[in-house]
């Protein structure tokens, strides 16, 4: 079992000036008066947001092409991605060769092209590594980090995600095509 701890992500917030007029008329509006308060009786049972930046389930991952490789010390572990994505621009540094990319992905509500190449995937922590061969996207979608989603990647593995220890802990399933060296972590 792989543990790895929640992290913040590597994009900078959105600016107002690039929302639109309702979304900075509601920001302004949550701003002057806060949120708003259970009704007398009530207790509310959310918590509001804390002004730190949202933690979230982030992996170094290895990709691997034909004899070269690029480290991504974050990847997102995202559960709601059908396919493990990379941007285009990492496929000729791996030696991964492109052609017409025909099918399209969908990426906050515009179409891009989207090719699948089989590569090598490696996850290590401490010294344990888990290699394995998967089918992966590549986008040419504005994607601030990788994504690790169902195929390629979480179809191999069972995940455990611990909210209150903002841990996400990863363990290889029956289905799992690759290799496991080194001992677990528990870290």
């Amino acid at each position: 079992m792989l543990r790895f701890p929640y992290q913040v992500p590597p994009v900078a917030p959105i600016r107002a000036a690039s929302l639109g007029k309702w979304a900075r008329i509601t920001r302004l509006l949550r701003a002057l008066f806060g949120r708003t308060l259970p009704e007398q009786g009530q207790r509310s049972k959310v918590r509001p947001l804390p002004n730190a930046p949202p933690l979230r389930p982030f992996v170094p991952i290895r990709i691997r092409g034909l004899g070269k490789a690029r480290r991504f010390r974050l990847a997102l572990v995202d559960t709601g991605s059908v396919t493990t994505v990379f941007p285009s621009g990492v496929a000729p540094l791996i030696g991964v060769v492109l052609g017409s990319g025909q099918r399209k992905l969908r990426w906050r509500g515009q179409s891009y092209p989207i090719e699948f190449q089989t590569v090598e995937l490696e996850l290590e922590h401490g010294a344990t590594v888990w290699r394995w061969r998967a089918l992966v996207g590549f986008s040419s979608a504005p994607l601030a980090y990788p994504l690790l989603g169902q195929q390629g990647c979480l179809e191999f593995m069972n995940a455990k995600f611990h909210g209150a220890d903002q841990v996400v802990e990863l363990e290889t399933d029956r289905l799992f095509p690759g290799s496991v060296k080194g001992a677990s972590v528990t870290s």
